[in-house]
């Protein structure tokens, strides 16, 4: 089980690049974050931060 923080009806945002990455199952993930949340969002890396400095 992942553990979760619980925050007031937000929005949830799931990177799904570094979930899989860190070998997250992404259904668990927004499954353990259902209770919490109103929204999931799923998102992907828009772009590389390192390079930017």
């Amino acid at each position: 089980m992942t553990p979760v923080r619980t925050f007031d009806n937000g929005t949830a945002t799931i990177n799904i690049e570094i979930c899989e990455q860190l070998g997250l199952d992404l259904n668990n993930i927004k499954s353990a974050f259902a209770p919490y949340c109103t929204n999931i969002i799923e998102i992907t890396t828009a772009e590389n931060f390192s390079d930017l400095g």
